[in-house]
């Protein structure tokens, strides 16, 4: 697996890595959502209406322009993921999952002609 960035390099005590705020002053550690810093969300699930029927589910799922993280492969695989990270996951792979189904639509008319 190739990795993305170098692992962050920290102090480590027993088996624990320990941090400092002069380590996120130099800049050592990055946001894990860098997006998300400054906004201000407004609105709670509880204010919305339940889908009561399966025509009411979308064809695509809002990812907001975001893209997930990769999901690391190891004995604990999706134990430590976000639910951000899940969604946008899960999200991304029921998007490309409809187009194929559409493309496979438009093919069948095609040949039904």
């Amino acid at each position: 697996m190739k990795r993305l960035k170098p692992n962050i390099v920290g102090r480590i005590t027993k088996a624990k890595i320990n941090y400092t705020p002069e380590d996120i002053d130099k800049g050592l550690l990055e946001p894990l959502h860098p997006e998300e810093i400054g906004k201000v969300y407004h609105g709670v699930k509880q204010n919305r209406i339940a889908l009561k029927d399966i025509t009411e589910f979308p064809d695509r799922l809002p990812t907001g322009d975001l893209t997930p993280y990769p999901i690391d492969e190891h004995d604990f695989i999706g134990q430590f993921e976000s639910k951000k990270n899940i969604y946008l996951t899960l999200a991304y792979s029921y998007n490309k999952l409809m187009d194929r189904i559409e493309k496979l639509e438009a093919e069948i008319i095609k040949l039904k002609k």
